[in-house]
């Protein structure tokens, strides 16, 4: 049936009825202040003070109810589920706080989330497909890869899926494109330089100068973001326009999230670090050649070895219990690089699997550093009331996926691809986290002035700026969305 004003608001009285109902204590659903559904609609859409709620009168109608829905569950909804991105915290220098609470929108916590109240990542599957039943026929029909939702996730890891829209795809191709242009404009190392000679802070400084000298031009003469560059007045529909915002105000938040477990990550691997530069200053790689045996690798006298000074005399903290947790945990982080759920972080694979052994060493001696000094980092968790756990404890869980690999994979990577276990060096590490922040700062500004207030047309524009009709519907084919449609 085709979706008309009329049907699409009988379907959202009919979903307010069966939520009245199944209330503990049933009650009428409460209309919402004019003024708070404005402003829910500003947030999403990031829209300055000054400017104008893009709705007609039908919209608002609409969105009032999917607002009483969304409250009925969870009256802080816009800014716990990664939904809204209020101007004042798109336009922040470090991004708001709710890009501390990415992780919790990936855990499965075994709800049942066909009854209220939702939350997490189950409330925001709910309003994307709220919204999804808002959306005007003909634009759906027009763009069908870009508002159908799919699953961004893998149902073998056991946790919850994350619905998204097809723009959400577009949005990691924009990514992939970015990254490739930033590797593409990082000068060469000098023909003979050591790793001791690419670690001095003064080449690393001008390197750094160079990749940001030379990366604004090749972004901005690039098809993929000439294709959104255009201030192109949009008459995108409202609901197209919040689906649209709803994946790209999680993809930013996320680039800040992504900057901030970085940064946490920090002190535990600048202290292994200095370690390793007193007492390894040539790397582990010989090191951990004397200490194979016919089973393997003994990473655990490796470690005690390299942090015999941290351990004091306290051998007993690394009792057989505890060390076989580390080797664990350690072996479960280099394993991650096979995991299906891991595989779009390309380079981070790369390097696990092509020096699987010294990824496996590297996350022994970090692990068992935080061990030894409490190391601690952000947890997600809403159940958890703390704002940090401990990564690696006598009780702690053994993790094999889900947001806290994320952390784990974050500990060990930075020392993979600085090239820590070759020659450690506190300066190429604080610099490269330097950069990463960077980096990571221009590529939110990159989507920010490329993707919002942007029209369904631009969006379309990205990969079509760079592939043929076919291929393009392929891709989306490829994820599970339907293919674009060609014209």
């Amino acid at each position: 049936m085709k979706r008309t004003f009329k049907s699409i608001e009988c379907a959202l009285d009919e979903e307010l009825i069966r939520v009245e109902r199944n209330k503990p204590k049933p009650e009428t659903l409460q209309a919402v202040e004019p003024s708070a559904v404005k402003q829910a609609i500003r947030d999403i859409l990031s829209l300055e003070p000054d400017k104008p709620v893009p709705a007609t009168e039908n919209e608002l109608v609409l969105f009032n109810k999917l607002y009483c829905l969304m409250s009925s569950h969870n009256r802080k909804w816009l800014s716990e589920t990664q939904i809204a991105l209020p101007y004042a915290d798109l336009i922040a220098p470090k991004g708001p706080r709710e890009a501390e609470l990415k992780s919790r929108l990936h855990e499965n916590y075994g709800e049942d989330e066909s009854a209220p109240p939702r939350r997490g990542i189950a409330l925001r599957n709910y309003f994307l497909d709220l919204l999804s039943m808002c959306l005007a026929q003909e634009e759906f029909d027009k763009y069908p890869h870009l508002l159908t939702l799919f699953e961004d996730g893998q149902p073998e890891s056991g946790l919850t899926p994350v619905k998204e829209s097809g723009a959400w795809y577009v949005l990691t191709h924009f990514q992939q494109k970015f990254f490739l242009a930033e590797k593409s404009v990082r000068p060469v190392p000098p023909s003979g330089a050591t790793l001791a000679d690419l670690s001095k802070p003064d080449y690393i400084n001008h390197v750094h100068e160079k990749i940001f000298a030379r990366l604004p031009d090749k972004v901005a003469s690039s098809p993929w973001r000439a294709a959104v560059a255009a201030n192109e007045v949009t008459s995108d529909s409202l609901f197209s326009r919040l689906l649209l915002n709803v994946a790209l105000n999680r993809f930013i938040l996320e680039q800040w999230a992504y900057v901030r477990r970085v940064q946490a990550a920090a002190p535990i691997q600048q202290g292994l670090v200095a370690e390793l530069e007193k007492v390894a200053p040539n790397g582990i790689v010989s090191l951990l050649q004397d200490l194979e045996t016919e089973d393997g690798f003994d990473y655990a006298a490796l470690t005690k070895s390299l942090l015999t000074e941290h351990l004091n005399g306290r051998n007993n903290l690394l009792t057989p219990n505890m060390l076989s947790r580390i080797d664990q945990q350690a072996n479960a982080i280099t394993e991650s690089a096979l995991l299906k759920e891991f595989s779009g972080d390309v380079e981070i694979n790369r390097s696990f699997l092509r020096f699987p052994v010294i990824t496996t060493a590297m996350a022994w001696l970090a692990l068992t550093y935080s061990y030894l000094h409490s190391g601690l980092y952000p947890d997600d968790d809403p159940n958890v009331r703390s704002p940090v756990s401990k990564l690696i404890s006598r009780r702690s869980t053994i993790i094999v996926n889900g947001q806290h690999m994320v952390s784990l994979r974050r500990l060990v990577s930075s020392l993979m691809s600085t090239q820590m276990w070759a020659y450690p060096s506190t300066d190429r590490l604080r610099l490269h986290i330097r950069q990463v922040g960077d980096v990571r700062a221009f590529f939110v500004s990159q989507l920010k002035g490329a993707f919002k207030q942007t029209s369904l047309a631009q969006w379309d524009s990205v990969m079509m700026s760079e592939y043929s009709p076919e291929q393009v519907a392929q891709a989306f084919k490829v994820v599970g969305l339907p293919a674009r449609p060609l014209v």
